[in-house]
């Protein structure tokens, strides 16, 4: 493999569509030696479960090897226990080492993700880790929020609009001043925390204007009120949107 080629590439799939792959994107995977992706056991002992995995499968070229990383398993309850965090960190230190070795022997390697791999994606871990230490380069992609968008058909922002994506994660205070400040925003990471976000936009007045999408763009997309949604509801790939109030209608 020649030396100039060999590198960590960070790609992003996009929010779940597979048209929806830039052709940047599409022509990288075809080119790779190893196409690495996450995923998560369906139950013990089962084949790994991967929407990434499936958009790989499609783009990559007949030289390229695939493979799953497994994610530490992941909910509510699973974050909050001990050792959660030692867990998560053994898991990216060991595929960052497995990365640099692959990426020393001279081989290019994809570490593909949904969405863009720079916004709240699992790369952004192995790029602090290996960040001056091999060569690295990023392929953005279709960000859910803006998938989520064009499904809801809202505007995110329009002219002097503040827009911000917030993470859930977020405590009461430091979201409602989040809200205060903005005109729209994007909530992500909603697992088990949909009856205090709830409680929280009612409080704000902004319980009419909140919108509620799962895996939008996928073939399963759901779009329901949010107060259809169960307050103990532990939802992947789902967000909330509170869109601006403005249109672009002249002197709205």
């Amino acid at each position: 493999m020649g030396s100039r080629r060999a590198r960590l590439i960070g790609l992003g799939l996009g929010p779940g569509d597979p048209e929806l792959v830039t052709l940047k994107a599409a022509r990288t995977m075809a080119g790779a030696d190893l196409l690495l992706y996450p995923g998560s056991r369906t139950g013990k002992g089962k084949t790994p479960a991967s929407r990434a995995g499936a958009i790989v499968s499609r783009f990559a070229g007949p030289q390229s090897h695939c493979s799953c990383l497994i994610f530490p398993k992941t909910g509510a309850n699973v974050q909050a226990s001990a050792g959660y965090r030692d867990e998560v960190n053994a898991f990216y230190d060991k595929a960052s080492e497995r990365i640099a070795t692959n990426v020393q022997r001279g081989q290019q390697v994809v570490f593909a993700v949904l969405g863009d791999p720079f916004v709240h994606g699992t790369f952004v871990h192995l790029f602090a880790r290996l960040e001056g230490l091999i060569p690295i380069e990023i392929i953005p992609g279709v960000s859910a929020a803006t998938a989520g968008a064009a499904a809801l058909r809202v505007p995110l922002c329009f002219q002097e609009d503040r827009f911000a994506i917030l993470p859930a994660t977020l405590d009461d205070a430091k979201l409602a001043a989040a809200m205060d400040a903005l005109e729209s925003f994007v909530l992500f990471k909603l697992g088990g925390k949909i009856g205090r976000l709830k409680r929280l936009l009612r409080e704000k007045g902004l319980g009419e204007r909140a919108l509620y999408i799962e895996r939008a763009s996928m073939s399963d997309q759901v779009i329901v009120p949010l107060d259809q949604v169960g307050d103990g509801a532990d939802p992947y790939f789902s967000m909330i949107f509170v869109p601006t109030r403005r249109n672009a209608r002249p002197g709205s």
